[in-house]
């Protein structure tokens, strides 16, 4: 049953259909781990397609919404590896959602500030 989530109970199971979807689960996983290890509480949505990949909130009571995204560099050409910079939904600009670039290969994490 490949690329498509079935629910078992309390949990939503989800198998993976090819690469994409097995390094956009990695980016979200390393997100999880670098934000707990500067202490943020973290959550996650229940639903697939949320425009929220990760809820973090800190001891201050600072929230963040974030939407994990691969980390991925253009190759060749004049812009040789700039980063390859992905949009935000209307509803994601509504709801303030940061997009977080996660490095698979190094674990880096860049959350990005928004102006719009």
């Amino acid at each position: 049953m490949y690329g498509y989530g079935f629910n078992c109970g309390f949990l939503a199971c989800f198998t993976i259909a090819d690469q994409r979807h097995t390094d956009g689960a990695t980016a979200e996983a390393i997100l999880v781990e670098w934000l707990t290890r500067r202490g943020w509480y973290v959550f996650l949505p229940f639903r697939g397609n949320c425009p929220v990949d990760v809820v973090a909130i800190n001891e201050r009571g600072e929230m963040m919404l974030l939407d994990s995204k691969k980390d991925v560099r253009r190759r060749g050409g004049p812009q040789s590896e700039m980063r390859i910079s992905r949009g935000r939904t209307e509803t994601q600009k509504r709801l303030g959602v940061r997009l977080a670039y996660v490095n698979v290969a190094t674990r880096e994490v860049l959350i990005s500030e928004h102006k719009d």
